[in-house]
């Protein structure tokens, strides 16, 4: 009787640590990267460059 609740317990942490993990890795959020982050596009737009012509080079990069 006791060790039904152990099987019980030993089949829970089997099956229900895995399913967590899967879930917590389809959830969780992708790092964005460094030349992505506003900062970096505030910085670019100061040094000069037209809006159009950032958009147009960040999109080559990721195509």
């Amino acid at each position: 009787m006791i060790g039904d609740g152990w099987i019980m317990c030993g089949l829970v942490m089997a099956l229900g640590l895995p399913l967590g993990v899967l879930v917590a890795l389809t959830v969780w959020p992708e790092r964005i990267p460094a030349d992505r982050t506003v900062e970096a596009i505030r910085t670019r737009l100061a040094a000069g460059g037209s809006c159009a012509a950032i958009h147009d080079a960040d999109l080559g990069k990721y195509d």
